[in-house]
């Protein structure tokens, strides 16, 4: 999140408040696709109108666009990751290793760093198992010929609001309601659904991954997919930059459905080999816009 004017404490319409004014503070948000295709920033303006006889405000809402990072690694272990919900998760552009090592006596980029990135998620109307759908094996990636690997990354978009978002989560295979509005301390606000989805607590492959925080809005992402990230390698074993599909060491933990008992399971299913079937064992959530009011 980024206040970019902080002239005032104030949310909402007080005032006459629009990102015109000295009057609001303006959120950021990053929003995941999970496709090849750019997200669209939920339309804000137009779900407060609805409240209020059509009335709109100012929303300047597109702010940067890019690809689906998870996390960045390197050979001596010194990885970090940036929550999905935060500006830093959407890079403006694709590299295999985006960061580089530096010590008191050199810097480098080893063969072995890597870098992890969101997939693009398997559609339900298509009946291959995730398998077949993905890439097998390491994929030869090049600058002039980009799109083998990058077809298959997600695309993301900085959104940009005039009021907070948050995500909730039911902890079972149900939809949960947004937050019922509130008096009370001078206090007011509504809340709106921006989009429902599965409850994603991290993603992670080899070394390391990023947990989230379950009440920022990357925590629920719209699609449930047992597999989620590409690995990239500067080298590896084709000894050229390629990336990974389908690693065994891929792994994503969910919010568990409550209704699933500790004993449940699907499978074991050989790798690749999983279906969409399995979001049942998925909490579901909803993200919110709150429309504060003081």
């Amino acid at each position: 999140k980024a206040v970019v004017s902080t002239q005032s404490g104030h949310y909402g319409r007080g005032q006459g408040a629009t990102f015109d004014s000295q009057y609001v503070q303006a959120l950021q948000y990053t929003i995941h696709s999970q496709t090849n295709e750019l997200p669209v920033c939920p339309d804000a303006a137009d779900l407060i109108s609805q409240g209020y006889g059509g009335k709109r405000f100012a929303y300047p809402d597109k702010k940067r666009f890019g690809y689906s990072a998870f996390y960045m690694d390197t050979s001596s272990g010194s990885g970090f990751g940036q929550p999905l919900s935060s500006t830093g998760s959407c890079l403006i552009s694709f590299e295999i290793q985006p960061i580089v090592e530096c010590t008191s006596k050199q810097c480098e980029v080893i063969g072995d760093d890597s870098s992890i990135w969101m997939s693009i998620h398997k559609p339900d109307s298509d009946t291959r198992t995730i398998r077949e759908f993905f890439p097998a094996g390491e994929i030869e990636y090049t600058k002039s010929n980009p799109t083998p690997v990058t077809n298959y990354v997600s695309r993301c978009q900085v959104c940009e609001s005039q009021y907070p978002w948050m995500a909730v989560h039911s902890f079972t295979n149900e939809i949960p309601a947004c937050p019922k509005n509130m008096y009370g301390a001078g206090v007011r606000f509504n809340s709106y659904v921006l989009w429902e989805g599965y409850s994603i607590v991290m993603a992670r492959d080899r070394g390391g991954g990023v947990g989230q925080d379950l009440a920022s809005p990357g925590s629920c992402l719209k699609y449930f997919s047992p597999i989620m990230t590409v690995k990239c390698v500067p080298s590896g074993t084709l000894g050229r930059p390629n990336c990974h599909f389908q690693s065994p060491d891929a792994k994503a933990v969910f919010i568990r459905n409550s209704a699933a008992t500790w004993s449940d399971r699907i499978g074991p299913i050989e790798q690749g080999q999983q279906t969409m079937s399995q979001d049942w064992y998925i909490s579901r959530c909803s993200v919110c816009l709150l429309e504060v009011q003081m």
